[in-house]
């Protein structure tokens, strides 16, 4: 679990982190590319000034997608133990993102060809430039939500000791899964929410508009916040309730949870909040 004091610098130093903050130059970039590409085609590339803007803007585009490619080569190196059906998802991931630096280039050249001698060099040119940067929106669009998979489904990139040695109780290593960390949701946290959380925060209108009966009401959260934000426990609103650091929410509101059981889901949120039906 990142320290308190965990801050951009540390983020930067911290090859998951760096590659999650660059992926986002690319995906802002591919959108203004688009909306620069599209207006100069509608002013059939007369617009000299606006044919520059876009040209520079895709030059970007080309060079934070490069960045964003060497970033997860370190990123995927520093993966540790995960199950193979989100290692193939990551290779998956890898292979898309080493074409989003190809797309930026055939938005550099096709912007590019407007200065050429042909009259109607500048408008054909801004047309191809608009429709391959819809392209690439589309695709880095896709490459994204293979990441953010990644991230909040499998836990990929979040603090993950238990993924890195094999720390299962007896009872877990008898439920026979693969990734440890479902193995502790199983048989850890999902009786203890079943038991204790689920039979009041679920239904219709379950109180504070907090449903924990499935991961993604648990990530929208209700009307205090998420009720947990994957690898930080300290941050989200369930660990506060259970700890009881808020009379006003917490929960149980009869009986506080024991340590261990506390430590149990605690652990959970750390290690990505792994879910599984």
């Amino acid at each position: 679990m990142p320290p308190a004091s965990y801050g951009p610098l540390d983020a930067l130093n911290d090859p998951s982190a760096r590659h999650a903050i660059l992926t986002h130059f690319p995906v802002v970039l591919s959108i203004g590319v688009l909306l620069l590409t599209i207006a100069s085609a509608a002013m059939k590339g007369a617009n000299r000034t606006l044919r520059t803007t876009a040209l520079v803007a895709s030059v970007l585009l080309l060079i934070s997608a490069l960045v964003a490619v060497r970033s997860g080569d370190a990123a995927e190196a520093a993966v540790g133990n995960i199950p193979q059906v989100a290692r193939d998802l990551v290779h998956e991931h890898e292979e898309q993102a080493e074409r989003v630096w190809l797309f930026a280039l055939a938005i550099v050249l096709a912007v590019a060809t407007g200065w050429a001698k042909p009259r109607r060099a500048p408008l054909l040119s801004s047309i191809a430039a608009a429709v391959v940067a819809l392209v690439s929106v589309g695709w880095i669009g896709q490459t994204a939500h293979h990441g953010g998979t990644l991230v909040y489904v499998y836990g990929v990139g979040t603090p993950k000791p238990l993924a890195d040695a094999d720390l299962r109780s007896d009872e877990e290593k008898a439920a026979g899964f693969a990734d440890v960390r479902i193995a502790h949701f199983v048989t850890k946290v999902q009786p203890l929410l079943d038991e204790h959380c689920q039979g009041c925060h679920g239904g219709e209108d379950p109180p504070a508009n907090l449903d924990l009966t499935s991961i993604t009401s648990i990530l929208e959260g209700g009307d205090t916040g998420p009720a947990v934000i994957p690898g930080k426990p300290n941050e989200g609103v369930l660990m506060r309730a259970l700890s009881y650091e808020d009379e006003e929410i917490a929960m149980p509101p009869d009986e506080k949870l024991s340590d261990d059981a506390i430590t149990a889901i605690a652990a959970w949120i750390r290690d990505g909040a792994v879910w599984t039906e």
